[in-house]
């Protein structure tokens, strides 16, 4: 439980609290804005309509903690633990919870509006009727998370498995990864002079024009590597008709892994299908 004197020092509005022992505390309505609570111990505190405004909770222990209705704009969360924390309707607006731990919080409805969510786990959290507009997502894990009802207008770095369910800016992780990887390609092709090189990179090109997405966004982009890996191979080697079966190769290659993948993905939905029904 929570240090007599740190709950102390906290109700009477003083703002070093660090590494402070408040777990499990009633803070209820507490004035703790912009108070230094880096490191504290906030474990099953309640916070609910706490003013957090500002408050610096880098580090800070919050798993199980209720900050319903919390102000915490401006905060600063990052590296936080919040697993399993309330945050229903709490005010998030423009606060900072990079690389914080959020899985199977309660984010009802909280307003984060402006936050940075950069890595942040999200796993299982519950987002439904959360503003998350011009928010950044960028890396944040929402795997199992629920977002029915969430506004996400606005927000960067949205994983591509949901951004077709909302409007965003920015690219995507996906996106920002495919450019890159077109970038990265582009440059290796325009340096290569050797016709192992051009043989790997024939195969490598060959596995992105099999692929819907690179096809959609770079079709034009691969259709020129491509002759410019054919322009470069000495056809006094094993000959264009040789390189153009590696470009086949590459595709076929890569049409199996996505075949497979699919297949995973239907035998885990039969699956599921399975235990439904036997419930």
């Amino acid at each position: 439980m929570a240090n007599p004197n740190d709950l102390k020092r906290a109700l009477s509005g003083d703002k070093d609290l660090h590494y402070a022992d408040l777990s499990g505390a009633d803070l209820t309505d507490a004035n703790l804005s912009r108070a230094y609570l880096v490191g504290a111990d906030l474990k099953d505190a309640n916070l609910e309509r706490a003013d957090l405004d500002g408050a610096y909770l880098n580090h800070a222990e919050l798993i199980g903690a209720d900050l319903s209705h919390a102000t915490l704009t401006g905060a600063r969360l990052r590296d936080a633990y919040l697993t399993g924390a309330y945050l229903i309707d709490a005010k998030l607006i423009d606060a900072n919870f990079s690389d914080a731990n959020l899985s199977k919080a309660d984010l009802r409805g909280a307003d984060f509006w402006g936050a940075i969510l950069t890595n942040a786990i999200l796993k299982d959290a519950d987002l439904e009727g959360a503003k998350l507009d011009d928010a950044d997502l960028t890396g944040a894990d929402l795997t199992g998370a629920k977002l029915k009802g969430a506004d996400l207008t606005g927000a960067k770095g949205i994983p591509l498995s949901i951004s077709d369910k909302f409007l965003h800016k920015g690219e995507t992780v996906e996106e920002k990864a495919r450019r890159e990887t077109i970038q990265d390609v582009t440059k290796r092709v325009s340096r290569a002079k050797k016709d192992k090189e051009l043989e790997a990179l024939a195969q490598e090109v060959g596995s992105l024009q099999a692929q819907p997405d690179y096809v959609k966004e770079y079709e034009n982009i691969l259709e020129e590597l491509q002759g410019e890996i054919e322009k470069k191979y000495s056809v006094l080697g094993k000959g264009l008709k040789y390189l153009k079966r590696l470009f086949g190769r590459g595709k076929r290659a890569s049409q199996i892994r996505v075949a497979s993948q699919m297949n995973r993905e239907l035998q885990r939905e039969i699956s599921e299908l399975k235990r439904d029904l036997r419930k």
